[in-house]
């Protein structure tokens, strides 16, 4: 009888050791280069738009010698211990609520991503503002209290993820432009807490310029000597944002009660199932450079071509 108790006591030990290992298990490494650097003869690792650096993660695997290091799934078996800021709606998925550890109600569930064919653009302050609602919660923003933000990310990096989905069979079809703005309070405008992805020429500015403000989503990226396809269809992320500044504050947070808001606007979608994704459990390991405006260069004449058309477009409509 002893034996068999110590037998079980001792499946218990190794069971609490266990789980308490699984649940301390270490973030994932994110080796991002250095963002001034070149993966290549004029390639940038990463494009500065405003105050995110962009990362091609198709563009990162291209140059990597190991198989599937930057490739991220995001169907919806994949994001459920995820934040989804707007997707494919799939249930569970577009219940943030659910998170551990719980953070209900301090955090806005996911908005659906357009369907593409009846709705070519999306914006958060157009579309209705999910639920739950509280004091400081935005209806024209996707919301999450700091607190509940720090709690899930327990000391990992903020990176956000982009799913690029988008139908067709010319580059034209295949890109899409999207602007960002994450803020914290309302008088963010005062405080300076905000951090814009946008291409505008002045630089950022913490306000919606249309349409000069549009960052090129890309369907490829020309290389010298190939061309690398960004638009990977559903249930793999395309794009990585991150920005140093932003990581910065949540890492010297106070604890000040605040909200998080981001407000998200998409042109020309012709698909559907976007999807705007934090993953949690992620750890940046790279430099945080002074931005070198020189490196940040463009991959090639047919996509600043492109750019070019697509901007005279925009401000025909």
């Amino acid at each position: 009888m002893k034996s068999i108790i110590s037998v079980r006591r001792i499946f218990f030990v190794l069971l609490l050791v266990s789980l308490t290992i699984v649940m301390a298990a270490p973030a994932r490494a994110l080796p991002f280069p250095d963002p001034n650097s070149l993966l290549a003869e004029g390639v940038p690792a990463a494009i500065l738009y405003g105050d995110f650096y962009s990362y091609s993660l198709s563009l990162l695997q291209h140059f990597s010698s190991v198989n599937n290091a930057w490739k991220f799934k995001s169907g919806p078996g994949q994001l459920h211990d995820d934040i989804v800021i707007f997707g494919a709606n799939t249930g569970k998925v577009m219940d943030n609520e659910d998170l551990t550890p719980s953070i209900d109600d301090d955090i806005d569930n996911a908005y659906e991503s357009p369907s593409g064919s009846v709705d070519t653009v999306f914006e958060t302050s157009a579309d209705a503002d999910p639920s739950p609602d509280w004091s400081t919660d935005s209806e024209s923003t996707w919301d999450i209290q700091l607190s509940a933000l720090d709690s899930v990310l327990n000391g990992s990096d903020l990176v956000f993820f982009f799913d690029h989905n988008q139908e067709g069979s010319t580059f034209e079809e295949q890109s899409l432009y999207a602007w960002a703005l994450v803020t914290i309070g309302d008088d963010y405008m005062t405080t300076g807490l905000w951090w814009e992805l946008t291409d505008l020429e002045t630089g950022p500015n913490g306000v919606w310029d249309d349409p000069s403000d549009l960052v090129l989503s890309p369907a490829e990226i020309v290389l010298p000597d190939a061309t690398v396809v960004s638009n990977l269809g559903q249930n793999i992320f395309d794009f990585a944002l991150y920005s140093p500044e932003l990581n910065q504050f949540l890492e010297d947070w106070d604890g000040t009660d605040a909200t998080m808001h981001v407000d998200i606007k998409l042109f020309f979608l012709n698909d559907g199932n976007d999807q705007a994704v934090i993953l949690l459990n992620q750890q940046v390991l790279t430099p945080e450079p002074i931005p070198e405006p020189a490196t940040l260069l463009l991959f090639g004449v047919g996509l600043i071509g492109f750019a070019a058309v697509g901007r005279k477009v925009l401000k025909k409509a």
